[in-house]
């Protein structure tokens, strides 16, 4: 405890200060200048809910350590159990979210899609503020506990995904947003069943049947939305060329936003002038996509080699050993690490 209040802005209590500075910066320099405030108002709540987590998480875990185990976990612990449950709530949120669009598929590249209208596109903005909310925040503790964890492959991701989100809410209007995120948004679909088995692994070290299933169900949904649907994003992307047109059904969906939100149907000549999409923001855009599709594929190694871990370890352990589970604890960790 006292260590961790001594570190300043590096400790658990204070920890929220330096992302709630860079929210605070973003909004003031106006960097996503949107005529929907409450897209603000969402931010910030998120922002507050995610910290608020994170420190009953970070907090209440000595006193559910010390009633089961005796002792109190390392800081280590105690910092990447907050994360975890933090990843775990924004995640499922994300799923949850994800259901409700009205989502179809076909043999069209990147064969999920989903309907051009105003509820959608009014959803799809609301999910890519929540994430990146999430990420900001999560990228600040990633580099406050650096000294304790570090995590290069993890802030990759975040550094990557702040792109495409950043690029994406600038420019609303972007032909393939809608299909680019939604696949985004469903390749959290693996991410809750990664939080629940670091946790049961970690820190309730439940070591039962449980933890296979759970292993297997995650690798497959990692499989089907992180590289097969990806995949299919990437060819997409390659494909249309999205900087030569400008979908029209998308942007009348979005004049009907605009109306429904302001009660004018005339743009602003402000949003009239970003109607047209930069080709240099276009070509980092899908750049940053593509980045990100290679950090899925070196994560999938990580996870073929985990299971692979947990398939010889059982073996070894039907065999007459004592079935220790350290090689697919290791590999756990470095899986949900760099989740």
């Amino acid at each position: 405890m006292a260590a961790a209040k001594g570190d300043g802005l590096r400790s658990a209590a204070w920890g929220w200060i330096p992302g709630a500075l860079v929210l605070a910066g973003l909004y003031c320099t106006g960097v996503f200048d949107t005529e929907d405030k409450s897209l603000w108002h969402t931010a910030w709540s998120t922002y507050a809910a995610c910290e608020a987590l994170r420190m009953v998480a970070v907090w209440l875990l000595p006193l559910w350590w010390r009633r089961r185990r005796g002792g109190a976990p390392e800081r280590a612990i105690r910092e990447s159990f907050g994360t975890q449950a933090m990843s775990l709530a924004v995640s499922t949120y994300t799923v949850a979210h994800l259901a409700q669009l009205r989502l179809y598929a076909s043999w069209e590249l990147p064969f999920l899609h989903t309907a051009a209208d105003a509820d959608c596109i009014a959803l799809i903005h609301h999910m890519t503020v929540v994430l990146g909310t999430y990420v900001i925040c999560d990228t600040s503790h990633l580099i406050r506990t650096w000294h304790l964890s570090s995590n290069p492959a993890m802030l990759l991701h975040h550094a990557i995904f702040s792109v495409v989100l950043g690029l994406g809410a600038a420019n609303p209007q972007l032909p393939p947003h809608y299909r680019i995120h939604v696949v985004l948004f469903s390749a959290e679909l693996s991410t809750p069943l990664l939080n629940l088995r670091w946790i049961l692994r970690w820190v309730a070290h439940y070591k039962g049947r449980l933890v296979a299933p759970l292993s297997m169900a995650f690798a497959l949904l990692f499989l089907f939305s992180r590289v097969g649907l990806y995949g299919a994003l990437i060819a997409d992307l390659v494909k249309k060329q999205p900087h030569r047109q400008l979908d029209v059904r998308l942007l009348r969906a979005a004049c009907c936003l605009h109306t429904s939100f302001c009660g004018s149907s005339a743009w602003p000549v402000k949003t009239r002038r970003k109607l047209s999409f930069p080709r240099a923001q276009q070509d980092i855009f899908c750049a940053a996509v593509f980045c990100s599709y290679l950090l899925n594929l070196y994560w999938l190694i990580i996870i073929i080699k985990t299971v692979g871990g947990m398939g010889k370890k059982k073996k070894a352990s039907s065999a007459g050993g004592n079935g220790g589970n350290a090689t697919a604890d290791n590999g756990a960790a470095g899986a949900s690490k760099t989740e």
